[in-house]
């Protein structure tokens, strides 16, 4: 029997065939269609994020009118015509043109409309200003402008056609040569200070945007042993740099800061090795004088990558290229750290944009889908795989706004510096931002993978057609995991935030965790938060005991799993919080599936687990790891 609503959709098919009309007949494609899923108002459509604004700016009612009309109008802007700027990105990547016809080398990249029309859009909406405000760029509207533009990138960044990579770089070359400036190490001359006006205006006619060359190739993340780039001292205090950068990205910006080795005495001298002989240094990629002319640069090709396609990623041979040293030289890992927190926050943010894409797609087309004579969010299978996605991108905006927020807090020294609370907790933010920012770029990065091939097979075949743009965003997310530091080099990141640290790295994220406990362990019981509090409290406490008591070597070989129980922890603790703070079901009934599903303890298992409470046997034997791996070596 065929039920009603299927009845009612095949009725003008039967009358069809009653008539002896042929339904597929010619060039006749059949009456049924799926809809489309359109992108809409990412703040308006969103009532997590809107509750997210509440709580964040909520005790300043000023400020939390203007960030609500602020968010409200660019979200209006991306549903509309910043959207379609971003499908042109992808559909027009960029071209490298390395002669003219008269057989001259130019090393031309051209880029499309659409890639240029980001770069003026991005400066309007201030999406690096609003964290440097000042009286030339029209300053903040908030008090906390990193939140303010981190909230701004997060709902641009699915939208953004890759513009965010850019962005990422501008926004860590910029604060680069502040904290340089402000500690008198940049050697700052009218040159610079133009370059960090141009990073921070929104003026699109004085935008700049500045890369990030790092990469070599024998370095990857090793830049101590993997840069090979030279730096030979000039007259007039410059430098002529000479060296291969093999991933180069967003190579037509304005300016890139660089690492090499300086040459001492001219070209006679040998370069220091390792990390202790980098330098950073301040390039034009254009000269001066001649737009159109690189700067001692030739663009050897353009990488075919798998995604960010439309993104100029270039190798790129420094021939000469004039540049000038800042900060202290020997320094210039330790310089572009600055540079590095930054980017990692932004590839967050773009994780977690992407993330609440996949969930408002998936969600809008499981309300509008048909199979099996339902709509199938009707089908409760379906509805936890939505359940899925939703809790793991809130859990990532948390995650990274909250992140954000204490950036700024450190960053503008909200808290004062005095004795009582106030220092402690500004303390605490200065500890937790260091110790969570490898967690917060590795955790979220690998998320936004894995959900992205769910949200595809969410939506089935037509998730796995181009034009959906479901197969776009998949490949584009696995960049996250592998641009900054991949997995295992942000674990072991981890361990050395905490060695610096000196032991008050790991006591400042346990008062955290124990503050969120504590205040939703108070909420009211109707949010059904008791037990999930009792397992978060239990779980952290069984990780940061099994962590002070395992041995250096099995911690370093334990590190992912480190990495990803305190970052399943520190999300739990930020999702009740949230819960508790806006007393909303839909928050409450998210943190309560996060932390009652959740693997805290993969760590305690892998180190020795029935040592601390959980019935588990010692995963960690490297000897046996070999075995499996390299089976010939191990006979």
């Amino acid at each position: 029997m065929l039920q009603a609503r299927e009845i009612s959709r095949f009725s003008h098919l039967i009358k069809r065939f009653a008539h002896n009309e042929a339904v597929f007949q010619g060039a006749k494609h059949g009456s049924f269609y799926q809809q489309s899923v359109p992108v809409t108002n990412p703040f308006d459509k969103d009532p997590f994020m809107q509750r997210y604004v509440k709580v964040a700016f909520g005790n300043k009612p000023a400020e939390l009118a203007a960030i609500q009309l602020d968010l409200s109008r660019l979200g209006n802007r991306i549903a509309t015509d910043v959207h379609e700027l971003a499908l042109d990105c992808e559909r027009q990547p960029p071209t490298l043109e390395q002669f003219d016809c008269w057989g001259r080398r130019i090393d031309r990249i051209h880029t499309s409309h659409a890639w240029k029309s980001m770069k003026t859009f991005s400066a309007e909406e201030g999406f690096i200003a609003l964290a440097y405000p000042s009286p030339s760029n029209g300053g903040g509207v908030v008090s906390n402008g990193r939140l303010h533009q981190m909230l701004k990138n997060l709902l641009y960044a699915p939208s953004s056609g890759l513009y965010g990579c850019p962005l990422a770089m501008t926004d860590g070359a910029a604060k680069t040569l502040r904290l340089l400036d402000e500690r008198g190490g940049s050697g700052q001359t009218g040159c610079l200070s133009e370059a960090y006006d141009r990073l921070t205006t929104r003026d699109p006619k004085r935008f700049w945007t500045s890369g990030q060359w790092m990469t070599e190739r024998g370095g990857g993340s090793d830049v101590g042993d993997g840069t090979e780039t030279v730096a030979v001292p000039q007259d007039d205090g410059t430098y002529r740099l000479y060296g291969f950068k093999w991933f180069s990205s967003a190579t037509d910006s304005d300016m890139t800061l660089a690492l090499a080795r300086v040459v001492p005495n001219g070209s006679g001298g040998a370069p220091t090795p390792g990390s202790r002989g980098l330098s950073l240094f301040f390039i034009r990629v254009r000269s001066p004088d001649n737009p159109d002319q690189l700067n001692g640069i030739q663009v050897v090709r353009l990488k075919n990558k798998l995604g960010t396609r439309q993104l100029p990623t270039a190798e790129l041979l420094l021939d000469g290229c004039r540049a000038r040293l800042i900060g202290e030289p020997g320094r210039g890992v330790a310089e572009i750290s600055t540079m590095l927190q930054l980017t990692r926050l932004h590839n967050a943010v773009h994780a977690a944009g992407a993330l609440r894409r996949f969930s408002q797609l998936c969600r809008d087309h499981a309300r509008q889908r048909t199979a099996f004579g339902n709509r199938i969010s009707e089908y409760p299978l379906h509805v936890r795989g939505l359940s899925d996605l939703e809790v793991h991108s809130r859990a990532a905006c948390l995650f990274a706004m909250n992140y954000a927020a204490a950036l700024g807090r450190t960053e503008s020294r909200l808290l004062p510096r005095g004795d009582g609370a106030d220092a402690a907790a500004g303390e605490d933010d200065q500890q937790l931002v260091r110790l969570l920012s490898p967690l917060l770029k590795l955790f979220t990065a690998k998320q936004a993978v894995r959900q992205a091939q769910e949200a595809m097979e969410m939506f089935g075949g037509v998730g796995y057609v181009e034009e959906s743009g479901i197969p776009g965003m998949l490949r584009d997310a696995n960049v996250l995991p592998i641009w900054e530091g991949t997995t295992n080099v942000l674990s072991l990141d981890l361990l050395r935030a905490l060695h610096k640290s000196r032991g008050a790295a790991l006591p400042a994220l346990q008062r955290s965790l124990e503050s969120a406990c504590s205040v939703a362990g108070s909420a009211p019981s109707v949010l059904g938060l008791s037990a999930p509090v009792d397992r978060l409290r239990a779980s952290y406490r069984r990780v940061l005991t099994a962590a002070a008591a395992v041995p250096a070597d099995r911690l370093t070989h334990a590190a992912r799993e480190f990495a990803y129980s305190l970052s399943r922890l520190h999300c739990g603790a930020q999702l009740l919080q949230f819960a508790a703070a806006t007393g909303h079901s839909a928050d409450a009934a998210a943190a309560r599936r996060w932390c009652l599903a959740s693997d805290f303890d993969q760590f305690v298992r892998v180190v020795g687990g029935h040592q601390h409470g959980a019935a588990a046997e010692d995963l960690l034997c490297a000897e046996e790891e070999r075995r499996v791996v390299f089976e010939d070596e191990s006979a």
